[in-house]
């Protein structure tokens, strides 16, 4: 209502979204590759998934949680990018980060 002032409402915002960039490079060579596959997941919630194709570097906005990366091009060897010793990325809130991933050829 327009003016008024109300109590006893709770406003609960999720957590402030991050944005991931991928640079996917050979491993030989160190030189971009031209085109790559991405499939982003979150981990909590597998259904969750980003798919996409891009030419040089992609970026997205992702949701701040633990997130499933693989990253394919052909004629390169399929990668899960992994941080540390965890199976996945974990992303924070708020969060600007690139990450330079290296394939291997077949």
């Amino acid at each position: 209502m327009k003016g008024q002032n109300l109590t006893g409402i709770d406003v609960s915002l999720g957590p402030r979204s991050a944005v991931l960039r991928f640079r996917v490079v050979d491993d030989r060579t160190g030189q971009p590759l031209a085109t790559a596959d991405y499939k982003l997941c979150q981990v909590q919630a597998p259904e969750n998934c980003i798919n996409s194709r891009a030419v040089g570097e992609f970026e997205t906005s992702v949701p701040a949680t633990e997130i499933s990366v693989q990253i394919s091009s052909p004629g390169y060897s399929k990668t899960t990018v992994t941080e540390k010793t965890r199976p996945f990325v974990l992303v924070k809130p708020g969060e600007d980060r690139t990450l330079v991933v290296r394939l291997s050829p077949q």
